[in-house]
């Protein structure tokens, strides 16, 4: 339990900076938000699945 933490933080903090950079190139290419912003969530949405969905999976597809 000691390691997830960490990890979580550095993958939430990784996010944020990738996040904040990608946002301050767009607007210094004058880029609207309506263009890179689905880029923004499905990468947000990826990190949450990370942190959601189980880490090992069981065998039901081996079963059928």
């Amino acid at each position: 339990m000691a390691d997830i933490i960490p990890n979580n933080l550095l993958i939430i903090i990784v996010m944020l900076v990738i996040i904040t950079g990608l946002s301050a190139i767009a607007r210094f290419f004058n880029i609207g938000f309506q263009t890179y912003g689905p880029y923004i969530v499905w990468f947000v949405a990826l990190a949450l699945f990370y942190f959601i969905l189980p880490k090992s999976v069981g065998d039901i597809f081996k079963k059928l």
